[in-house]
């Protein structure tokens, strides 16, 4: 990351690997699919020896990454992908209120996961179990001129870097790549580089560490990943467990022996599977209507969709 002129706000700078890869970004293409990974805690008052808290559940994301004993593993992040020193960045980001002012987002209180502010460039990360990125990209362009007031002139006013970090924990259709990298145009088509989004496809990075090999991930993936790896011995392999990794899962082993956290994480665990259970009964009804539409036997819908003709029958 370079400093501007005097007033000015900083530059983000992307690292080589991804700037020669950058898209322009285009309102995400495809379609959601919600190839969530897992979240399987042992029924009970405690998890396997093994087996941690995931970063994917929202209480256990901020407690790791939105509070000063964490914001290391956020900077660790952030430079993932930035040209900035990684103890320059932890040293002087400032971490910002998690909830927004309503007066920036027309009324309304806007939660974020992380959001840290330093030198005059915003560093935004959000974890998503379900396709939020529209919401994202509007808050990252108000993040852009949370500075310009009403009654400024052109020259007057200072626009805010921003940095956009989405951990997605689904997939789109048209997506491939566990990694993405985007930049916006502004409303004349030129590149809006002091805005940046990177997408991390979870789904696929566990996929492609399964099916080609840990030796296939390049090392920004293996800190990706196992950050989002709910096992102490899974971490270590997937890190090499470096000197950052350790205090990583030391502190989740904090969270881990907390009894009023593990509390919060159980409880939104288990409404997280009771709202993937509905999704999946929804979308079991759907397909019966599409069947019985195209004029298929309750019978045949029933084989298909596992539903009972009870329920089938129902729907006709």
């Amino acid at each position: 990351m370079k400093g501007g002129k005097k007033d000015q706000f900083m530059i983000l700078e992307l690292k080589k690997r991804y700037k020669r890869n950058a898209n322009y970004y285009d309102n995400y293409v495809g379609n959601f699919n919600s190839a969530l990974i897992a979240i399987k805690p042992q029924k009970g008052d405690g998890l396997d020896y093994d087996q941690l808290p995931s970063p994917i559940v929202d209480k256990v994301f901020k407690d790791m990454f939105a509070c000063e004993e964490g914001k290391e593993f956020a900077c660790m992040l952030i430079t993932t992908f930035l040209d900035i020193d990684l103890e320059e960045l932890c040293d002087g980001i400032v971490l910002y209120r998690n909830e927004m002012k309503k007066i920036w987002f027309d009324g309304k209180t806007v939660i974020v996961d992380f959001l840290g502010l330093y030198d005059g460039a915003f560093f935004s990360i959000e974890m998503n179990n379900s396709n939020d990125l529209k919401r994202n990209v509007d808050y990252a362009h108000r993040l852009y001129s949370i500075f310009a007031k009403e009654g400024m002139k052109k020259n007057e006013i200072k626009y805010s870097s921003v940095f956009q970090l989405n951990i997605n924990n689904f997939t789109l259709d048209g997506i491939d790549e566990p990694i993405n990298v985007s930049v916006t145009l502004d409303e004349k088509s030129r590149v809006r580089t002091n805005i940046i989004f990177v997408d991390v496809y979870l789904p696929h990075l566990v996929n492609k560490y399964k099916k080609e090999g840990l030796d296939k991930l390049n090392e920004d993936e293996r800190l990706i990943l196992g950050m989002f790896t709910p096992s102490e011995k899974e971490i270590i392999k997937i890190t090499g467990g470096d000197e950052n990794m350790m205090r990583f899962i030391e502190r989740l082993k904090g969270l881990k022996y907390n009894p009023e956290t593990m509390k919060k994480y159980y409880g939104e665990v288990e409404a997280r599977r009771e709202g993937e259970a509905i999704g999946r009964e929804v979308e079991k009804i759907e397909t019966a209507k599409s069947m019985l539409k195209d004029g298929m036997a309750p019978e045949v819908v029933q084989k298909y969709t596992k539903l009972s003709i009870d329920k089938i029958v129902t729907l006709l």
